[in-house]
Protein backbone atom coordinates (compact mmCIF):
# COMPACT_ATOMS: atom_id res chain seq x y z
CA UNK A 1 0.00 0.00 0.00
CA UNK A 2 2.86 2.39 0.78
CA UNK A 3 4.22 1.91 -2.75
CA UNK A 4 0.83 2.89 -4.14
CA UNK A 5 0.77 6.00 -1.95
CA UNK A 6 4.23 7.04 -3.19
CA UNK A 7 3.14 6.42 -6.77
CA UNK A 8 0.06 8.54 -6.14
CA UNK A 9 2.19 11.39 -4.79
CA UNK A 10 4.28 11.38 -7.95
CA UNK A 11 1.20 11.45 -10.17
CA UNK A 12 -0.39 14.15 -7.98
CA UNK A 13 2.62 16.43 -8.54
CA UNK A 14 2.60 15.87 -12.31
CA UNK A 15 -1.00 16.80 -13.02
CA UNK A 16 -2.36 20.34 -13.24
CA UNK A 17 -6.01 19.27 -13.10
CA UNK A 18 -7.65 19.92 -9.73
CA UNK A 19 -10.30 17.39 -10.74
CA UNK A 20 -7.62 14.67 -11.03
CA UNK A 21 -5.62 15.92 -8.03
CA UNK A 22 -8.62 15.50 -5.73
CA UNK A 23 -9.10 11.92 -6.87
CA UNK A 24 -5.44 11.05 -6.36
CA UNK A 25 -5.68 12.61 -2.91
CA UNK A 26 -8.74 10.53 -2.11
CA UNK A 27 -7.05 7.26 -3.08
CA UNK A 28 -3.89 8.02 -1.10
CA UNK A 29 -5.69 9.12 2.06
CA UNK A 30 -8.06 6.17 1.77
CA UNK A 31 -5.13 3.74 1.49
CA UNK A 32 -3.41 5.24 4.55
CA UNK A 33 -6.65 5.10 6.54
CA UNK A 34 -7.43 1.49 5.64
CA UNK A 35 -3.93 0.27 6.43
CA UNK A 36 -4.27 1.78 9.89
CA UNK A 37 -1.72 4.57 9.39
CA UNK A 38 -3.99 7.23 10.85
CA UNK A 39 -1.32 9.87 11.41
CA UNK A 40 -0.13 9.39 7.84
CA UNK A 41 -3.71 9.82 6.61
CA UNK A 42 -3.97 13.14 8.46
CA UNK A 43 -0.57 14.33 7.19
CA UNK A 44 -1.53 13.45 3.63
CA UNK A 45 -4.81 15.33 4.02
CA UNK A 46 -3.05 18.42 5.36
CA UNK A 47 -0.46 18.28 2.57
CA UNK A 48 -2.71 17.45 -0.38
CA UNK A 49 -6.06 19.18 0.16
CA UNK A 50 -4.71 22.78 0.23
CA UNK A 51 -3.29 22.04 -3.23
CA UNK A 52 -6.72 21.24 -4.67
CA UNK A 53 -9.60 23.52 -5.58
CA UNK A 54 -12.65 21.26 -5.68
CA UNK A 55 -14.31 21.87 -2.30
CA UNK A 56 -17.83 21.60 -3.75
CA UNK A 57 -17.16 18.09 -5.06
CA UNK A 58 -18.74 15.08 -3.37
CA UNK A 59 -15.26 13.52 -3.40
CA UNK A 60 -14.17 16.22 -0.96
CA UNK A 61 -16.74 14.99 1.58
CA UNK A 62 -15.59 11.40 1.05
CA UNK A 63 -12.12 12.66 1.95
CA UNK A 64 -13.48 14.50 4.96
CA UNK A 65 -15.02 11.23 6.12
CA UNK A 66 -11.62 9.53 6.03
CA UNK A 67 -10.11 12.41 7.99
CA UNK A 68 -12.89 12.09 10.57
CA UNK A 69 -12.35 8.32 10.78
CA UNK A 70 -8.61 8.77 11.35
CA UNK A 71 -9.24 11.39 14.04
CA UNK A 72 -11.72 9.12 15.80
CA UNK A 73 -9.26 6.21 15.71
CA UNK A 74 -6.66 8.46 17.33
CA UNK A 75 -9.06 9.40 20.14
CA UNK A 76 -10.26 12.80 18.92
CA UNK A 77 -13.97 11.98 19.00
CA UNK A 78 -15.14 15.60 19.23
CA UNK A 79 -13.32 16.81 16.10
CA UNK A 80 -14.40 13.66 14.26
CA UNK A 81 -18.04 14.22 15.24
CA UNK A 82 -17.87 17.82 14.06
CA UNK A 83 -16.58 16.72 10.65
CA UNK A 84 -19.35 14.13 10.38
CA UNK A 85 -21.86 16.91 11.11
CA UNK A 86 -20.31 18.99 8.30
CA UNK A 87 -20.66 16.02 5.96
CA UNK A 88 -24.27 15.49 7.10
CA UNK A 89 -25.04 19.12 6.32
CA UNK A 90 -23.36 19.37 2.92
CA UNK A 91 -23.50 15.92 1.32
CA UNK A 92 -26.98 14.31 1.33
CA UNK A 93 -25.53 11.24 -0.40
CA UNK A 94 -23.27 10.66 2.62
CA UNK A 95 -25.81 11.44 5.35
CA UNK A 96 -26.53 7.86 6.34
CA UNK A 97 -22.83 7.10 6.72
CA UNK A 98 -22.14 10.36 8.58
CA UNK A 99 -25.04 9.72 10.97
CA UNK A 100 -23.86 6.18 11.71
CA UNK A 101 -20.30 7.36 12.33
CA UNK A 102 -21.20 10.36 14.50
CA UNK A 103 -20.34 9.39 18.08
CA UNK A 104 -20.85 11.70 21.05
CA UNK A 105 -21.14 10.06 24.46
CA UNK A 106 -21.31 12.89 27.00
CA UNK A 107 -22.86 16.33 27.41
CA UNK A 108 -19.35 17.78 27.59
CA UNK A 109 -18.45 16.23 24.22
CA UNK A 110 -21.70 17.49 22.71
CA UNK A 111 -21.06 21.05 23.91
CA UNK A 112 -17.46 20.98 22.69
CA UNK A 113 -18.59 19.75 19.26
CA UNK A 114 -21.45 22.26 19.11
CA UNK A 115 -19.02 25.09 19.86
CA UNK A 116 -16.98 24.12 16.80
CA UNK A 117 -19.90 24.83 14.46
CA UNK A 118 -19.29 27.78 12.16
CA UNK A 119 -22.90 28.62 11.27
CA UNK A 120 -26.49 27.88 12.25
CA UNK A 121 -26.96 25.17 9.66
CA UNK A 122 -24.00 23.22 11.05
CA UNK A 123 -25.67 23.52 14.46
CA UNK A 124 -28.93 22.36 12.91
CA UNK A 125 -27.14 19.36 11.41
CA UNK A 126 -26.11 18.39 14.93
CA UNK A 127 -29.67 18.79 16.20
CA UNK A 128 -30.93 16.69 13.29
CA UNK A 129 -28.40 13.92 13.98
CA UNK A 130 -29.45 13.88 17.64
CA UNK A 131 -33.11 13.81 16.62
CA UNK A 132 -32.48 10.71 14.49
CA UNK A 133 -31.01 8.82 17.45
CA UNK A 134 -33.04 6.21 19.33
CA UNK A 135 -34.89 7.62 22.31
CA UNK A 136 -34.46 11.21 21.18
CA UNK A 137 -36.93 14.04 21.81
CA UNK A 138 -37.62 14.67 18.16
CA UNK A 139 -40.04 17.58 18.47
CA UNK A 140 -37.74 19.33 20.93
CA UNK A 141 -34.89 19.04 18.43
CA UNK A 142 -37.18 20.32 15.67
CA UNK A 143 -37.96 23.36 17.79
CA UNK A 144 -34.23 23.93 18.27
CA UNK A 145 -33.76 23.84 14.49
CA UNK A 146 -36.78 26.09 13.90
CA UNK A 147 -35.38 28.69 16.31
CA UNK A 148 -32.17 28.93 14.27
CA UNK A 149 -33.63 28.61 10.78
CA UNK A 150 -37.34 27.95 10.13
CA UNK A 151 -36.54 27.15 6.49
CA UNK A 152 -33.94 24.49 7.30
CA UNK A 153 -34.25 21.38 5.13
CA UNK A 154 -33.75 19.27 8.25
CA UNK A 155 -37.20 20.26 9.53
CA UNK A 156 -38.99 18.63 6.59
CA UNK A 157 -36.69 15.61 6.79
CA UNK A 158 -37.58 15.07 10.47
CA UNK A 159 -41.28 15.78 9.88
CA UNK A 160 -41.64 13.14 7.17
CA UNK A 161 -39.52 10.60 9.05
CA UNK A 162 -41.56 11.13 12.23
CA UNK A 163 -44.85 10.66 10.41
CA UNK A 164 -43.62 7.43 8.84
CA UNK A 165 -42.57 6.12 12.24
CA UNK A 166 -45.91 7.09 13.76
CA UNK A 167 -47.72 5.35 10.91
CA UNK A 168 -45.95 2.10 11.77
CA UNK A 169 -46.78 2.48 15.43
CA UNK A 170 -50.33 3.83 15.31
CA UNK A 171 -51.64 2.08 12.20
CA UNK A 172 -49.92 -1.23 12.89
CA UNK A 173 -47.53 -3.24 10.75
CA UNK A 174 -48.19 -3.35 6.98
CA UNK A 175 -50.36 -6.15 5.64
CA UNK A 176 -48.30 -9.19 4.72
CA UNK A 177 -45.56 -8.83 7.32
CA UNK A 178 -46.86 -11.81 9.26
CA UNK A 179 -47.16 -9.85 12.50
CA UNK A 180 -50.34 -11.05 14.19
CA UNK A 181 -52.47 -9.17 16.70
CA UNK A 182 -51.10 -11.07 19.71
CA UNK A 183 -47.54 -10.35 18.53
CA UNK A 184 -48.32 -6.64 18.29
CA UNK A 185 -49.63 -6.78 21.85
CA UNK A 186 -46.56 -8.65 23.08
CA UNK A 187 -44.25 -6.09 21.52
CA UNK A 188 -46.35 -3.16 22.82
CA UNK A 189 -47.24 -1.71 19.43
CA UNK A 190 -47.92 1.15 19.54
CA UNK A 191 -45.41 2.14 22.22
CA UNK A 192 -46.81 4.08 25.16
CA UNK A 193 -45.10 7.36 24.24
CA UNK A 194 -46.16 7.51 20.60
CA UNK A 195 -49.50 9.19 21.33
CA UNK A 196 -47.73 12.05 23.10
CA UNK A 197 -45.24 12.28 20.25
CA UNK A 198 -48.06 12.55 17.70
CA UNK A 199 -49.78 15.27 19.74
CA UNK A 200 -46.57 17.26 20.18
CA UNK A 201 -45.74 16.98 16.47
CA UNK A 202 -49.26 18.05 15.53
CA UNK A 203 -49.00 21.16 17.74
CA UNK A 204 -45.63 22.02 16.27
CA UNK A 205 -46.94 21.53 12.71
CA UNK A 206 -49.81 23.91 13.50
CA UNK A 207 -47.42 26.55 14.82
CA UNK A 208 -45.05 26.15 11.89
CA UNK A 209 -47.67 26.63 9.17
CA UNK A 210 -49.51 29.35 11.10
CA UNK A 211 -46.38 31.47 11.52
CA UNK A 212 -45.67 31.04 7.79
CA UNK A 213 -41.89 31.03 8.29
CA UNK A 214 -41.19 27.48 7.13
CA UNK A 215 -40.10 26.68 3.59
CA UNK A 216 -43.41 25.09 2.54
CA UNK A 217 -46.30 26.01 4.89
CA UNK A 218 -48.71 23.84 2.88
CA UNK A 219 -46.71 20.72 3.78
CA UNK A 220 -47.06 21.49 7.47
CA UNK A 221 -50.78 22.17 7.04
CA UNK A 222 -51.25 18.75 5.44
CA UNK A 223 -49.08 17.18 8.16
CA UNK A 224 -51.26 18.72 10.86
CA UNK A 225 -54.37 17.21 9.30
CA UNK A 226 -52.77 13.81 8.80
CA UNK A 227 -51.51 13.72 12.38
CA UNK A 228 -55.06 14.49 13.52
CA UNK A 229 -56.20 11.48 11.47
CA UNK A 230 -53.54 9.27 13.06
CA UNK A 231 -54.76 10.37 16.48
CA UNK A 232 -58.37 9.53 15.57
CA UNK A 233 -59.49 13.17 15.42
CA UNK A 234 -61.36 12.96 12.14
CA UNK A 235 -62.98 16.37 12.52
CA UNK A 236 -59.55 17.94 12.96
CA UNK A 237 -58.25 15.94 10.02
CA UNK A 238 -61.06 17.11 7.73
CA UNK A 239 -60.64 20.69 8.92
CA UNK A 240 -56.99 20.65 7.89
CA UNK A 241 -57.30 19.14 4.42
CA UNK A 242 -56.15 21.31 1.51
CA UNK A 243 -59.74 21.41 0.20
CA UNK A 244 -61.10 22.80 3.45
CA UNK A 245 -58.37 25.41 3.56
CA UNK A 246 -59.20 26.57 0.05
CA UNK A 247 -62.91 26.86 0.78
CA UNK A 248 -62.48 28.65 4.12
Amino acid sequence: MEDLIQQGLRQFRRTNSHFIKLRYAYQMIRLAHYKGSYQEALKLYDFLIPKTDERNSLIYYWLLGHRAGALYALGNAVEAAYLYAVIFKNAPERRASAYQSFSIKTVEEWNACFNKCKDDEERNAMYAIRALSAGSKVVEEMRNIYALNPKSEFLELLLVRSIRQLERELLGYPVGTGVRRHQRTAHKIPKDDKGNWAIALRHFSHEAQKNNKVKRPELWHIAEGYLAFLAGDYYGAEKNTPASRTSS
